[in-house]
């Protein structure tokens, strides 16, 4: 037998004679692999096809035990490959890990170029829009006979609406911008009609969970505030705020939904509500622009109507205080701004 049979492999031979002994099972998945390569070397009936000396059977074994590649297997790319993250395998994983993390990181890089892009083209698309407006509008021609800017404004959303170029966000965008210009000029009927199809229109393409949807409900209830229609604009305020939480918005929009709260609050005599939205509003504002900020300064003033409004009249002394200083490191000491910080301060 020694002569003439080619032995099996001890990891065969273990699961032969195993009767239901997992410790034996165990041992016959730890010795397939290197360990059978390395015993049937020794075993080879060809004295040359053996290990040369005990040595280098030896030094084979402790390759084995290392992790390391054995001598007795053909050299291979992929299996030195194998024995070196088994030797590394903490380093590798955490390696493994890290570019997963930098891959994602700069997946999410590219989509954030992309989305930047995307945003920046609209906004481009958005200001040439708006710009046109004011094409009429020409130097050197007497004031009596530049078109007014309601007129602008009817032809620029008669132009947008004959308009098949321009995308679903870009005529909401536009839409919301009509309707403030609208509002500014007290056409309020025409801001409301503007602001309700952007909304509609946002509505129906993009979907009730979109950033755009949830905008455009917040200046419906704006506009519809400035109507004096309350009751709706509490309805569109209330739901736009919770669509606001949901989506983790932030900065100018919040600001202006919380200021347009603390108003509707107002209106309605509720002065604890007044205050906790020209507070949040005014927390927003400190986190979103510098400290010296002219809206941070428009913030401590809202602030401090709303501590007025609950009596408390010392706190709300230095939030207009704050306020005035505030504006001052914007406008000079005559602006209307610290005029009326000033005004504020003096009557409380």
């Amino acid at each position: 037998a020694i002569l003439d049979q080619d032995p099996s492999k001890p990891s065969d031979q273990l699961l032969t004679a195993n009767t239901g002994d997992s410790d034996s099972g165990k041992s016959a998945r730890r010795m397939r692999g290197d360990l059978d390569t390395v015993v049937l070397k020794a075993l080879r009936k060809d004295p040359k096809q053996r290990y040369a000396t005990a040595q280098a059977f030896a030094d084979d074994l402790k390759r084995y035990l290392a992790f390391e590649p054995i001598a007795a297997k053909p050299d291979a790319g992929w299996y030195r490959v194998g024995r070196f993250v088994r030797r590394n395998r903490v380093a590798v994983f955490a390696a493994a890990l890290l570019g997963v993390a930098v891959s994602a990181g700069v997946a999410s890089t590219l989509h954030q170029a992309t989305l930047a892009k995307k945003e920046a083209r609209r906004a481009n698309t958005v200001r040439e829009f708006v710009e046109s407006i004011f094409a009429p509008v020409s130097e050197g021609v007497i004031e009596s006979r530049q078109p007014s800017l309601k007129a602008l404004l009817e032809k620029s959303v008669a132009n947008l609406r004959s308009n098949t170029e321009l995308g679903v966000e870009e005529r909401v965008d536009l839409l919301s911008i009509f309707s403030r210009l609208s509002n500014k000029i007290e056409s309020r009927d025409e801001a409301f009609k503007l602001i309700d199809e952007a909304y509609g229109l946002a509505q129906t393409k993009l979907g009730p969970d979109h950033l755009s949807t949830t905008l455009t409900l917040a200046e419906r209830g704006q506009v519809q505030l400035t109507r004096q229609n309350r009751g709706a604009a509490e309805r569109d305020l209330i739901a736009a705020e919770q669509q606001f939480r949901a989506a983790g918005v932030h900065g100018e929009p919040l600001i202006r939904l919380y200021t347009t709260l603390s108003s509707l609050a107002s209106q309605r005599k509720s002065a604890t509500d007044a205050l906790r939205y020209a507070e949040l509003g005014l927390k927003e504002r400190l986190a979103f622009y510098a400290p010296d900020s002219p809206r941070v300064a428009t913030g401590y003033s809202n602030y401090g109507y709303g501590l007025e409004s609950v009596g408390d009249y010392t706190g709300a002394a230095e939030a207009y205080d704050k306020a005035y200083t505030t504006f001052l490191k914007t406008y000079d000491a005559e602006s209307f701004e610290t005029a009326i910080s000033l005004s504020q301060r003096g009557h409380v």
